[in-house]
């Protein structure tokens, strides 16, 4: 037994799928971030691994002074901020890195990725009270900090702001 077709839904689908595809209703943005890793060889591999993610312009500052005055003049600031939280050798310098970054209302919209050794409560705790939107553990898999970087990057672009 065959069954019959109705000539409106074909017609129908007939007419949908010769329609051009609709395009992306957003625009893309070049991204730019700024890098603080102690570890050259981890350098090389987190510029490399934005650089797939689409970040056209990756700073590396060579010191807390240089990451302060980079984002003290930037008039277009950085879509994110990768910080190994002893950087420095002091924990609390990251930290105080991190408030500076959130008290500063041009880097409202700035997603701060804190990549650490330490992962006791504390610590975590201390990093998402200075401004971080993501702790990571220091030797996570470099698809997962992808991952969880474009996250924090996404929500902060797009989530926070007013439609």
């Amino acid at each position: 037994m065959q069954t019959q077709s109705n000539p409106h839904i074909v017609n129908h689908y007939r007419s949908r799928l010769s329609q051009q595809p609709r395009q992306p209703s957003f625009e893309f943005i070049p991204m730019r971030a700024l890098l603080l890793e102690g570890s050259p060889q981890s350098r090389e591999v987190y510029e490399h691994m934005f650089k797939d993610l689409g970040f056209e312009d990756i700073e590396v500052a060579e010191n807390f002074s240089d990451a302060f005055r980079s984002i003290e003049v930037k008039h277009d600031p950085y879509d994110l901020i990768v910080l190994d939280q002893s950087y420095w050798g002091d924990d609390e310098l990251s930290l105080k890195l991190c408030r500076l970054i959130r008290a500063n209302e041009d880097y409202e919209h700035t997603a701060i990725v804190m990549l650490s050794n330490q992962c006791d409560s504390d610590a975590i705790e201390a990093a998402f009270r200075s401004g971080v939107d993501e702790f990571i553990p220091k030797y996570i898999h470099p698809l997962e900090l992808k991952r969880l970087a474009w996250n924090a990057v996404f929500e902060r672009r797009y989530a926070t702001r007013s439609l």
